[in-house]
């Protein structure tokens, strides 16, 4: 009997299998659709801003998986957006896409703001000394890891992470308020792209 070995491309994937849910299920009634790299990128961008509940996050397992996520919920015909990590695999999985799926659908892409830095990972929109703040509010070891530390705030109360999160810097919470428009614009620029279809 030929085993093979089955791709995952959503960080919740082994989740919804051990629920027998599948994908399409839990994305099926979304408005929106936000495609993110990873899990921690998830857990931040709905512990930095407040999203409506017309909004879906959905989690890949790299910058490439996404790539496969954008062919997924086309199939479906989901509306989506993708935001990528503005570093060397992001800058490439987003050029990738372009060429794959064309300048009509590349008005859906992004990358995350670079800000003052030349170039930016999720990990970089939270200060090192927020990081290190919310490490010891939340009683951590020093040696935490930035992974540790966000999903470990995404599991607090929800009074604890509105505090931790209030506490942060002036940059750190600037950097997602750029993120947020950045989304915002993205799904404007797509809105009035259907509309000038009909």
């Amino acid at each position: 009997m030929y085993k093979g070995k089955a791709e995952s491309n959503s960080a919740l994937q082994p989740v919804y299998e051990a629920l027998q849910v599948p994908i399409f299920e839990v994305i099926k009634n979304a408005d929106k659709v936000i495609l993110v790299e990873g899990i921690y990128d998830k857990y931040a961008i709905e512990l930095f801003f407040e999203l409506s509940t017309d909004y879906t996050l959905f989690p890949g397992t790299s910058a490439a998986s996404i790539i496969k996520n954008i062919q997924f919920l086309n199939a479906f015909g989901i509306n989506y957006i993708a935001i990528w990590d503005n570093d060397k695999e992001g800058v490439s999985a987003k050029k990738k896409a372009s060429q794959l799926f064309g300048e009509h659908e590349s008005i859906r892409f992004d990358l995350l703001p670079l800000l003052s830095n030349n170039k930016r990972r999720m990990e970089g929109m939270i200060t090192s000394k927020d990081l290190d703040d919310i490490r010891k509010k939340i009683g951590l070891p020093e040696d935490s890891t930035y992974e540790r530390v966000i999903s470990s705030l995404y599991f607090e109360s929800k009074e604890i992470r509105t505090k931790i999160i209030s506490d942060t810097s002036t940059i750190t919470k600037n950097n997602f308020k750029i993120l947020k428009e950045i989304l915002d614009k993205r799904f404007k620029k797509v809105e009035q792209q259907l509309e000038n279809r009909l």
